[in-house]
């Protein structure tokens, strides 16, 4: 008895989660076939999130994907912060948005339609190596239905640099489980044993990014929030300066009291001094009481400047004085009074221009940049595209009540390869208008407008998610001229020709032809003027990605 339970001690056991009877047969024949002891989950009280048997029993879960609900999402994402969790998909399940979703919920990997014997041997053994590298997983209560520890802010939140606070993603959850009080409920987490992890989770939901350099700015966020130093943060408009200030506000010690934003080039000229440091009744025209400014109102939080270059430069000897002394002197008068206020500055200059041109004193350059923190566009971090775009349209989705439930890989090409010259905040708003006129379920690259497609690329993008095919992905390439070797050609390179400006200007002319015509060749060709066997020539040299539908009666 004792060799048996031995024996099946050390079979690797796997959890076959949400399958139905006909997708199921064939895929545990496939893992039987490796030693594996297969497990088809049931459901306990009825639903499907609950089974009778604890998941720290097992070595790994296979989930199926197709059809998974909002909800689903967030609980599996919860299960792979404890368990390794592998995704599938069903054969006639092309939704390339499903296997984004998972590989952000945690997955490590994601499987597709009929399982070839390499693809389960990959896996078996990526579960066995996991079993022999650490201990069985620590046994962890359930979250009870409806409960997944977060969930991704769904209701517009994120508006380019102006955004709500860190927690938002925390207070949805907590608010479903009945919290009145979620900034209560967050602050003491972080408190509390172990907040380390559970505030760089929460900061991972904020501050999208899969990139080294979105890494590199989470780390420093969270090294610099605990202490009481001076942040300049540098970035072009649009990526995200505001939201990195609220990060290191929500995460810091400072967290119950005020952040307070200031748009230094949106306050009129010769108001800044008494917006900031206040005024006394009767010290310039129209002071008919006394105000206090905004250092005062910020004493014990957070006071953001940004586009800090851009404050008069008759200004900024106080605001260094300030900075040095912790003192607050109102307008007219002439006393001080002491307030703890951290100053995190930004501006959307280059670091070295700014005292080059006379924007800012180098004496206040140098007090401002003790702790710099520098966001790069977008163009330089474009593995992030895909995930911004998924996140971007289930909140347009949400907000203008639409149906569409991903991209193609087609179409999330088109998006990497455009450079975004307004970074986070064009994308989003052009993700938005996209899901607005968007006409199936999933956004297809005419769908796109012809502003965004970028045809100068060179190179495929390694980083976007293609559609699954036989467990492998493909990627398309995004607007070049490619020239495909023959079937006796032993090379396994694509020759790829960058177009001239001319090129690119006729590519997007068929483009926006081709949306106005819903990808009808002959009203489209009508449209710009050439023949029909020409535009096709033209739609196969250029790469432009079009699918045909019934003859519209009219063009656009």
């Amino acid at each position: 008895m004792d060799s048996i339970d031995k024996m099946q001690s050390e079979k690797t056991r796997v959890l076959f989660a949400l399958f139905n009877d006909s997708s199921i047969r064939q895929i545990i024949g496939q893992f039987d076939g490796h030693g594996c002891e297969c497990v088809v989950a049931t459901r306990s009280n009825g639903s499907p999130f609950q089974f009778t048997e604890p998941l720290d029993r097992f070595d790994g879960i296979v989930v199926n994907l197709t059809g998974l609900s909002e909800e689903g999402e967030r609980v599996v994402a919860n299960w792979a912060r404890k368990h390794p969790v592998a995704g599938w998909m069903a054969t006639d399940d092309t939704n390339i948005s499903r296997v984004v979703r998972a590989l952000k919920m945690g997955a490590f990997d994601v499987l597709h339609g009929d399982i070839c014997q390499r693809e389960v041997k990959s896996l078996v053994d990526e579960l066995a190596s996991r079993k022999t590298s650490a201990t069985r997983f620590s046994s962890a209560p359930e979250l009870p239905e409806g409960g997944a520890g977060y969930s991704t802010p769904t209701n517009g939140s994120y508006t380019g640099e102006s955004s709500s606070i860190l927690d938002n993603s925390a207070q949805t959850s907590l608010r479903r489980n009945g919290d009145p009080h979620p900034h209560r409920r967050h602050s003491a987490s972080c408190d509390k044993k172990g907040s380390t992890e559970s505030l760089a989770h929460s900061l991972r939901m904020y501050l999208r990014g899969s990139s080294t350099t979105m890494e590199s700015v989470r780390r420093q966020v969270l090294e610099v929030a605990t202490t009481h130093a001076t942040v300049m943060i540098w970035g072009q408009s649009g990526t995200g300066k505001e939201m990195v200030a609220r990060a290191i506000h929500r995460c810091s010690l400072r967290k119950d009291d005020d952040y307070i934003p200031v748009n230094m080039s949106a306050i009129p000229e010769g108001l800044a001094e008494s917006l900031l440091f206040g005024h006394i009744k009767g010290s310039f025209t129209h002071a008919t009481h006394t105000k206090e400014g905004l250092c005062e109102t910020a004493d014990n939080g957070t006071l953001f400047l940004d586009e800090i270059s851009e404050m008069e430069i008759t200004l900024q000897p106080k605001l260094l004085r300030f900075l040095q002394e912790g003192a607050v002197r109102r307008v007219g008068d002439q006393t001080e009074k002491q307030v703890d206020v951290r100053i995190i500055a930004a501006s959307n200059h280059d670091p070295e221009s700014v005292i080059r041109d006379g924007k800012l004193r180098s004496d206040l350059f140098y007090r401002l940049n003790v702790v710099p923190i520098h966001l790069p566009p977008l163009s330089e971090r474009r593995e992030d595209i895909a995930e911004l775009s998924e996140l971007f349209l289930s909140r347009s989705v949400e907000r203008h009540n639409r149906s569409v439930q991903g991209f193609t890989a087609e179409a999330m090409q088109v998006l990497y390869d455009y450079d975004w010259p307004g970074n986070i905040r064009q994308l989003e708003n052009a993700v938005e208008r996209i899901a607005i006129f968007a006409k199936g379920n999933l956004v297809e690259p005419l769908d796109i407008p012809a502003e965004f497609h970028s045809p100068s690329c060179t190179a495929p993008n390694p980083h976007v998610p293609t559609t699954p095919t036989n467990g492998h992905m493909a990627p398309m390439n995004g607007g070049t001229i490619e020239h495909k070797p023959q079937e006796n050609d032993s090379s396994v390179s694509v020759m790829r020709t960058p177009l001239s400006e001319v090129q690119r200007f006729e590519r997007a002319a068929i483009i926006d032809a081709l949306q106005r015509a819903d990808g009808h060749v002959v009203d489209a060709a009508n449209l710009v003027g050439l023949g029909q066997a020409t535009l096709y020539r033209k739609i196969k040299r250029y790469d432009i990605p079009h699918k045909s539908h019934r003859r519209r009666k009219t063009p656009k």
